[in-house]
């Protein structure tokens, strides 16, 4: 396989180290995808007051404020998509480890795509980002974003759509491909796109 790939980066994530020329290492540690799954925490802050959002809507609610009980909704809405995100990650972690231990865990990986696939992937990171030509030392496992578990699978579904996700093997190039791979990543070059 190809040495030569591309990761697009959130510019947020350990920025001291993405220097071109710096090998880094994925691994060993989580990595910050899923720290960030499994530190969220439903909080809405009032006054720079950080309350759960079932205190603050009960509050909304036993007070007939109906009118934020309504502003909730957009907010409900985005830590509803994080809850499910924990849920997909999950059961494709538990599918990897029972069936798939070979192949490189989501909470410790990092994405790579080919050069083709920027314009899939741009569109669906949100933020700022930086894009990197990078060199792997190693192999990297490829599947397809479109068999991810939808939000709205049941876990049970999620588990059998994880089989799917894992057990991809295909030489196609798709737009939607991403590569997941553990071990030496060295940054050839920052990508301007």
């Amino acid at each position: 396989m190809d040495n030569i790939f591309y990761h697009i980066h959130k510019k947020k994530y350990d920025d001291i180290i993405w220097n071109v020329g710096n090998i880094i290492e994925f691994g060993k540690e989580d990595n910050f995808f899923w720290k960030e799954c499994i530190n969220f925490k439903s909080m809405i802050s009032i006054d720079n007051v950080k309350y759960p959002f079932g205190n603050v809507y009960n509050y909304y609610t036993d007070n007939n404020m109906f009118k934020k009980q309504i502003e909730l909704l957009g907010i409900a809405n985005e830590y509803m998509i994080e809850y499910q995100l924990l849920l997909r990650e999950i059961g494709l972690e538990k599918i990897r480890n029972e069936l798939f231990i070979n192949l490189p865990s989501r909470q410790k990986c990092i994405w790579l795509c080919k050069e083709s696939q920027f314009p899939f992937w741009i569109k669906s990171i949100k933020g700022n980002y930086d894009i990197y030509k990078v060199r792997i030392h190693g192999n990297a496992f490829k599947s397809k974003n479109s068999l991810l578990p939808l939000p709205a699978d049941s876990f049970n579904e999620i588990l059998e759509k994880s089989k799917l996700y894992w057990s991809y093997d295909s030489d196609d190039e798709n737009e939607d491909d991403e590569y997941l791979y553990v071990g030496k990543v060295e940054l050839c070059e920052k990508i301007e796109f």
